[in-house]
């Protein structure tokens, strides 16, 4: 299973306050996690707009430097072709930047990790995870029984060993 990041959960780490998150990525190898090239650029903009551009624009760099960044490419726009046909049918579309970010990751088969689900849950099909609300040992049993609804979204959370590869990335990001 690959994993791909969305922009709020790459966010949260690079601000340290997501320990769930560094959690369930220093248990995963490098090559398993993913970033769709809308979310870099999102995280680049984010950093030019700061009070310290050049700092946070290195932190950013820093924390995507393990990730294989995938690009929007012509599976990508397909999906998009018929995700956003089915949303606007439906009276119920996204934003841009989330459904280039969606059709990235079903094109290559993927699982967008994120705290979004309001706008992804829309998408049918889309393999879903949000690795901030629930625990990383969150079993399916304790997921029925917790009352949630996520029609679409899934959390599975193998327990691999930590290969320690964020071990100095994850530090707080100022953003202010």
């Amino acid at each position: 299973m690959t994993w791909y990041l969305d922009t709020n959960i790459c966010i949260d780490c690079l601000r340290g306050r997501a320990p769930l998150i560094q959690q369930a990525l220093q248990k995963l190898e490098p090559a398993r996690v993913k970033i769709p090239s809308m979310v870099k650029a999102e995280l680049l903009h984010g950093a030019a707009k700061s009070a310290q551009p050049v700092r946070n624009r290195e932190l950013v760099e820093l924390f995507l430097a393990p990730f294989e960044i995938v690009t929007f490419d012509d599976d990508s726009a397909l999906q998009y072709g018929q995700i956003r046909s089915a949303l606007e049918q439906v009276g119920q579309v996204i934003g841009f930047n989330d459904l280039i970010i969606a059709s990235t990751v079903m094109a290559h088969q993927g699982v967008l990790v994120s705290t979004n689900t309001k706008e992804f849950l829309r998408i049918k099909g889309l393999k879903l995870e949000t690795w901030s609300e629930v625990p990383f040992n969150f079993s399916v049993q304790d997921f029925r029984k917790s009352g949630l609804r996520h029609e679409d979204a899934c959390w599975v959370h193998t327990p691999l060993e930590p290969t320690g590869f964020l071990d100095d990335v994850c530090a707080p990001w100022e953003n202010s």
